[in-house]
């Protein structure tokens, strides 16, 4: 069966003073029905700038897909070159989306009962009344109470984790099959967090929609997703099983990510110790700038004069786990 969502080496590309940059180099990514895969990485490795090229919401006069195809169970077509009127009705309709921040995402003008009717009246074509009465359910079905006195509220009077259930409430409204989460949980208290998790799990079992899961929040990663992809200065370096990753990371950049993770018990060992968590040393290199060569090169402890030379291919460790080091067997 072919997957719900498929993304073959897509290539996005930044328009800069200093030059076009690519954000998303060769990127290649499945969900399939049902599924959660993780897309992880820290900021600027290109996690949000994949997410937008799904839907084609890229910066105007600086963003463009250069290259690779996205197909969409359900969808005849590639999404890249999809006629402007028929993805409209892919936005918000076969694919809904969680964005990052809800409180700049949610219009302040208009009541959440209202954002949330919007797309039942554009792509189920509900009158008003309907989609309004359809809101209603859509938001208690988030966890918002089920009466208009919180859909005729405003973003302004909701507190963080009800406007990111008012988001949710949008992007779910129309039962899309895939959901795009970009870093839902992002700034939320972990009692919060730990709820629209669970939301968000709920609706995927009842929808049996796909989702594609973004965050830097190793934890979350465990706890929800079966897959997961490790993105890094516009490529994926390594994808796998999460369970078999998080046992055998074999890049040394996610090796790196999952040693920085604060485990139970051990900040008494490093106090008494005099030591401090495990770091990256280094930073994301600029996209304008990046090394020859493996581009976490100069961030890793394994580093050879061949690691500079050429871009590491993508190899298979297993049947479904995969890694782009050219030392990842001693790891």
């Amino acid at each position: 069966m072919s997957a719900l969502l498929d993304i073959t080496a897509l290539r996005t590309e930044f328009a800069t003073r200093a030059g076009p940059v690519l954000p998303v180099n060769g990127v290649s990514l499945s969900v399939q029905v049902g599924e959660t895969l993780a897309l992880v990485g820290e900021s600027g490795c290109g996690k949000s700038v994949t997410a937008l090229s799904i839907l084609r919401l890229l910066p105007r006069r600086i963003g463009r897909i250069t290259g690779g195809s996205i197909r969409l169970q359900g969808v005849e077509g590639d999404l890249i070159t999809l006629p402007k009127a028929q993805m409209r009705h892919v936005r918000g309709g076969a694919v809904g989306m969680i964005f990052q921040e809800p409180a700049t995402c949610l219009n302040p003008l208009l009541t959440v009962g209202e954002q949330v009717a919007e797309p039942l009246r554009i792509h189920r074509r509900l009158s008003h009344g309907a989609a309004a009465r359809e809101a209603v359910g859509t938001l208690a079905s988030v966890g918002l109470p089920g009466d208009d006195h919180q859909a005729g509220r405003y973003a302004h009077e909701l507190s963080g984790g009800m406007r990111q259930r008012a988001m949710i409430a949008v992007a779910l409204a129309c039962r899309p099959r895939l959901l795009i989460a970009d870093e839902p949980t992002t700034a939320l208290d972990v009692t919060i967090q730990a709820q629209i998790i669970e939301l968000l799990r709920t609706l995927q079992r009842e929808l049996g929609m796909g989702m594609l899961f973004i965050t830097h929040n190793f934890a979350l990663v465990a706890d929800l997703a079966h897959r997961m992809a490790v993105m890094y200065a516009g490529r994926i370096v390594e994808h796998g099983p999460v369970a078999e990753v998080f046992a055998r990371p074999r890049h040394p950049y996610t090796h790196g990510l999952l040693a920085c993770m604060p485990r139970l018990g051990q900040a008494h060992r490093l106090r008494a110790g005099n030591q401090m968590l495990p770091t990256i040393a280094g930073t994301v290199p600029q996209l304008g700038a990046l090394p020859v060569g493996c581009s976490f090169a100069p961030r890793c402890a394994l580093v050879t004069e061949a690691c500079r030379q050429a871009t590491p291919p993508l190899v298979e460790v297993s049947a479904e786990h995969a890694v782009r080091c050219l030392r990842w067997i001693e790891l």
